[in-house]
């Protein structure tokens, strides 16, 4: 049994939205996305035996990282809120539940302690609550494991099955946390309420994602309740079938390796889901002043040749995707006309992983 066991699971960032959802209580969505996973912005999770017989989130970290996973981490750590803890507590009973019934898990009877931070700002719309359900999912169920190298062995494999089904677990504890399983581009789809991953490949596999940091406080609208939001704007009307069209149209600009297309693809959708959030009943807005002043300011650009993808979460902050020469040009470009804007950068990576572990 492991004893102690760190795992790391990157964010991602969706081109094709998961915005809107057909069943609430499974995090069942609406509607296809497509995403990117991003390497350099994760989380960490990690999972101890607990003194006790009950589980426990604890918030307090000081060793959770050594100074050279600190150093490669490159970023000031940010812990979960308090509020969250509920909600990963919540997540450990069902994992539980659910990894009792796998003939390679011994789930234990004792309680385990769940710590994690995530390695960028929480809360403020650059899906942390993706990657740190992913971590604390991937943590859980490897610490439960009967035989951690097999376990290992069989997780490997971008496509395995033992995979599918720890994302397909995850995504009921936060919908996008199952992207964040697989690389680099990841579409969600889902048949039944079983979620469907595919990893795509692209010659678009170079990118690197500048996030534009607008504000790193967290959001006053919580992700969960705009998904019930949007269904009440005037906009939702034919949503689900726009959104699926477009998903085909950046599924087919991937595969062809254009940038040009996916830009203008990824521009729309971006529009159309923040229209949603202001067009509902009652509207609510996660721009500032300076995320209109960035949009105004890249509008008046688009006619460049190399203009990048652009995207925004359920957030303030701007992603800006663009093969790595063009994307420091930009940087460039951006100091100079915001030169208090702050910056986070990360390419494309392959998923969840653990890090370490020691058995008892």
């Amino acid at each position: 049994m492991v004893k102690r066991l760190l795992a790391r699971a990157p964010s991602n960032i969706a081109l094709l939205k998961y915005m809107g959802k057909a069943r609430s209580d499974l995090n069942v969505p609406a509607h296809g996305s497509l995403s990117m996973t991003l390497q350099g912005l994760a989380s960490y999770a990690e999972v101890t035996q607990s003194k006790g017989n009950e589980d426990r989130s604890v918030q307090d970290w000081p060793e959770l990282l050594s100074s050279d996973e600190r150093a490669a981490c490159g970023l000031p750590l940010f812990s979960n809120p308090a509020k969250a803890q509920e909600k990963v507590l919540k997540h450990v009973a069902l994992c539980r539940e659910v990894l009792s019934g796998e003939a390679w898990a011994a789930v234990p009877t004792y309680g385990v302690e769940v710590r994690c931070v995530n390695g960028f700002p929480t809360g403020a719309g650059i899906a942390s609550s993706a990657s740190s359900l992913a971590a604390i999912t991937l943590a859980l169920a490897w610490s439960f494991a009967k035989d951690p190298d097999e376990f290992r062995e069989a997780f490997s494999s971008q496509g395995s099955p033992l995979r599918a089904k720890l994302a397909d677990l995850s995504r009921r504890g936060s919908g996008s946390s199952c992207r964040s399983f697989m690389g680099p581009w990841v579409e969600w789809n889902v048949s039944q309420e079983v979620s469907q991953l595919t990893s795509h490949d692209s010659p678009l596999r170079d990118l690197v994602d500048l996030v534009l940091v607008v504000d790193d406080q967290p959001k006053l609208v919580s992700s969960s309740d705009a998904h019930l939001r949007v269904t009440t704007s005037p906009l939702w009307n034919g949503r689900v079938q726009r959104a699926e069209d477009r998903l085909s149209q950046i599924r087919s600009a991937l595969q062809q390796g254009s940038l040009e297309s996916l830009a203008q693809l990824a521009w729309a959708e971006a529009w159309e889901m923040h229209s949603l959030f202001h067009t509902a009943q009652p509207p609510f807005s996660y721009w500032t002043g300076r995320t209109m002043e960035l949009l105004q300011w890249f509008s008046h650009h688009q006619t460049d040749r190399r203009f990048p993808v652009l995207t925004l979460d359920a957030g303030p902050n701007i992603h800006l995707l663009a093969r790595k020469a063009d994307c420091l040009g930009w940087k460039e470009r951006l100091q100079c006309a915001f030169p208090s804007l702050t910056f986070l950068s990360s390419e494309s990576g392959a998923g969840a992983e653990v890090l370490r572990w020691t058995t008892a």
